[in-house]
């Protein structure tokens, strides 16, 4: 198995801020070895926005001070006439040498159990329960209760 080879990438996200209208515009700020190098690197972000101006750099402190940042939750009176909020967020990725060991093994495959006696292959099926209590519809409108 690959080590953990992991990569952490910094995303803005630009979304209205009346909930009119459904794009979201995704941007990558860049991909850093670490998750500390990642966190910087999103807070630099936040403190040159000036859709935070005003107030992120005294709301994200102490326990709130890594990401994710939030204009949208900003003051009234810093976001009343915002038509976009931002987000700033790291995300964890993985390198590509474990996405390919990841795909090998989904394509493998594995032999079939057989019986002692028989020539017949068998494979075990795994169950899920349902509760009892549970409905279930079919079709678009599917829900649980």
């Amino acid at each position: 198995a690959p080590a953990a080879l992991n990569k952490y990438r910094v995303i803005i996200e630009e979304y209205p801020s009346n909930g009119s209208g459904f794009y979201r515009n995704t941007s990558i700020v860049g991909e850093y070895k670490t998750q500390t190098e990642a966190d910087k690197a999103a807070r630099r972000e936040m403190e040159w926005e000036c859709r935070f101006e005003g107030w992120g750099t005294d709301h994200y402190v102490g326990e709130n001070q890594a990401p994710p940042y939030c204009s949208a939750e900003g003051p009234f009176e810093c976001i009343a006439d915002e038509d976009e909020y931002i987000d700033i967020y790291v995300q964890k990725i993985f390198v590509e040498s474990q996405n390919l060991e990841l795909e090998k093994a989904k394509t493998s495959v594995l032999p079939l159990k057989q019986k002692a006696k028989s020539k017949t292959p068998t494979a075990t099926a795994v169950v899920a329960t349902i509760p009892a209590s549970s409905t279930r519809t079919f079709g678009p409108t599917a829900k649980y209760k």
